[in-house]
């Protein structure tokens, strides 16, 4: 893989040999050297890797590496940081590191903190499947997220838009009152019937039927029945009779 011009010219520097330039990339790893980040690294570099060094703290650096993106400063025990030492670097995304003395120290600069910007609008599906819903619009802080410090997006991540009702919900019968009950016959043993109507309310909209009867029923005896009747000499007499239906 070809070499970085400039690249190659740095680490064949006598301070760097230790060092491995391959092409944007630069590695000192384990080189217990540097208590610094280097001054005159190539400003065409995308990675430098210093992990395992001897850097305890981090000054400003000013050979404007406006292309680095990513930077390893991981097993170093760094305890301070200069006010604005990374605020030349405008492409720096990444930095690798085990101590939080990079947020304490404020190292997120209005250069390399992301703010979050909103993504599209999405309409949501109607919030019921059957009567009465609403359809609302939601959009996420993701287009880009906020990250190194930036700030969250400003609004509402959720909107009312409107009414919606797909169908209408199934409504189950229920009975009304019973009817009052009353004999069938004025005398005699009859029959009472008491009903109920499946109309409160009636189903609709593929709702159930009620269940259980609609119509009720029992016997009843008003007493004997009273008829006339003609005797052998040709008189009516009141007659009883039990009566049947």
């Amino acid at each position: 893989m070809a070499i970085h011009e400039s690249g190659a010219t740095w680490c064949t520097d006598e301070q760097h040999t230790n060092c491995m330039c391959d092409q944007s990339d630069i590695t000192c790893n384990g080189q217990p050297r540097f208590t610094q980040i280097p001054n005159n690294i190539p400003t065409s570099t995308r990675r430098l890797r210093l992990g395992g060094n001897k850097i305890t703290s981090i000054a400003s650096v000013s050979s404007g590496i406006t292309s680095l993106y990513k930077l390893d400063l991981s097993d170093n025990y760094i305890s301070s940081i200069e006010p604005g030492a990374f605020s030349g670097f405008t492409s720096l995304f990444e930095i690798i590191h085990y101590t939080d003395v990079f947020d304490n120290n404020g190292f997120y600069s209005p250069s390399l903190t992301v703010d979050g910007e909103w993504g599209s609008w999405i309409s949501t599906p109607c919030s019921t499947s059957c009567g009465n819903g609403s359809v609302y619009r939601k959009r996420r802080c993701d287009s880009p997220a906020p990250s190194k410090g930036g700030q969250m997006c400003v609004g509402d991540n959720m909107e009312y838009l409107n009414a919606c009702n797909l169908k209408n919900c199934p409504v189950d019968g229920q009975w009304s009152s019973w009817s009052s009950m009353s004999c069938s016959v004025s005398c005699g043993v009859g029959i009472k019937h008491r009903i109920r109507s499946c109309d409160n309310p009636k189903p609709s909209d593929d709702g159930k039927d009620c269940v259980g009867p609609g119509i009720e029923s029992v016997t009843c005896n008003l007493g004997k029945c009273r008829e006339w009747k003609k005797t052998k000499a040709g008189k009516w007499r009141r007659n009883y009779k039990r009566q049947f239906h």
